[in-house]
């Protein structure tokens, strides 16, 4: 079978640069639902089965797109033929008690879903034929004694023929105390009503993560995307008594429209 490499028309994550970004953000546009395999909670030794949305949608300036580890939309501004800023708004996860057996078992109180604030840099670049894309994060939770959180990832392609395309990824988290300390401190009154240990979460890195995602072609509007992550928890989210198992995997398969 001949392989031709399409970077021009690379999946959602991965991007083209420069003139070429532009037009492809205009022209594809992906709207689906997916499968997400997860943990119960981060930390957890346990998993869980849920539906998601898959989004990329870009327009001049607004945006909505799940494909940078984030449910996440806002406005975006380019900077220079590579480099982007801009401003989102992002849906963050909480911790539900009834996902998890411990939790359950621990009568350990639910940390309710919430939202985020924030800015990014995003730089799209080419080596050779790879789009590579690296992203810079802020997000403060809305509930501000829920604390901030800050990303580094780095995306390349690795593969594009004329149906698939894959790329690989790396991410660093950043917490800060109150972020840390809300998902993964133990305050004395929670040691009481669950019997944990006291625990004091600072800031510093919360966790790493290594990934693998690719899309295939089903047809001129149909486009399957899948995503496998593997996340390590570091610092003191890795030491924490909520810490079932410091490795936590994450997979994702859907179905997206292309418009």
């Amino acid at each position: 079978m001949r392989l031709s490499v399409r970077w021009s028309v690379l999946i959602p994550m991965l991007i083209a640069t420069g003139a070429d970004a532009q037009d492809w953000r205009e022209k594809e546009k992906l709207v689906g639902l997916g499968a997400y395999i997860r943990p119960a909670y981060v930390g957890a030794d346990s998993m869980r089965t849920e539906a998601i949305p898959l989004l990329r949608v870009y327009g001049e300036h607004w945006f909505a797109r799940t494909t940078q580890g984030q449910l996440e939309g806002g406005y975006r501004i380019g900077l220079t033929s590579t480099l982007t800023a801009g401003a989102q708004l992002s849906y963050e996860p909480g911790r539900r008690t009834k996902d998890s057996a411990f939790l359950i078992d621990r009568n350990v109180a639910t940390i309710d879903p919430g939202a985020a604030v924030g800015v990014h840099l995003e730089w799209d670049e080419k080596f050779g034929p790879s789009p590579v894309n690296g992203l810079l994060r802020w997000r403060q939770n809305i509930d501000t004694d829920q604390g901030a959180k800050a990303d580094a990832r780095f995306t390349v392609g690795i593969l594009g023929t004329e149906h698939h395309r894959v790329g690989l990824f790396a991410q660093l988290t950043w917490a800060s105390e109150k972020a840390s300390q809300t998902y993964f401190g133990v305050t004395a009154a929670e040691s009481t009503a669950t019997g944990l240990p006291v625990y004091s979460a600072g800031a510093g890195l919360r966790n790493t993560v290594l990934g693998v995602l690719g899309a295939y072609d089903i047809s001129r509007h149909w486009v399957a995307l899948w995503s496998a992550e593997w996340h390590r928890l570091l610092g003191d989210a890795s030491d924490s008594p909520y810490t079932q198992d410091r490795n936590n995997y994450y997979y994702t398969i859907g179905v997206t429209y292309r418009f």
